[in-house]
């Protein structure tokens, strides 16, 4: 990973930044330690550029700023929401009646656009495709 100002990494790796899968545990509790370090840099920076608005703190918080964001993105809980709960919620979203033709906006189609994972749930999930008109 890219090396920060104070030796945290920039962003996380790109492989999570591109996909939708959430990181293996060793992974994310580094990522996390890395976050939290961010976010009290960030604290700092916020103090010093209030007393001081020099050009390079203003751009080394903008940077942070931008990791924060990659981090919090990959460290989001939606990542690993199991697939029993997707399922649940998958039925939970679709409609009470049925549409004389579907629409890739709506649900059961718009399960499998989201993610990788996301589509390989809905397309095992023959409930959602039962009343397909």
């Amino acid at each position: 990973m890219p090396k920060g100002t104070h030796g945290e990494p920039n962003a996380p790796p790109s492989e999570w930044l591109y996909s939708n899968a959430a990181p293996p545990d060793p992974e994310l509790s580094q990522m996390q330690q890395v976050l939290e370090a961010q976010l009290k840099r960030l604290s700092v920076l916020n103090s010093l550029i209030r007393i001081l608005p020099i050009p390079k703190l203003l751009d080394e918080h903008t940077e942070l700023e931008e990791s924060i964001a990659s981090y919090k993105t990959v460290l989001h809980p939606n990542r690993r929401i199991p697939a029993e709960i997707l399922h649940h919620i998958f039925l939970s979203c679709m409609p009470e009646d049925h549409f004389p033709f579907l629409k890739s906006t709506d649900p059961p189609l718009v399960f499998t656009q989201v993610c990788r994972s996301w589509r390989a749930v809905a397309l095992n999930m023959g409930e959602l495709w039962s009343s397909v008109h």
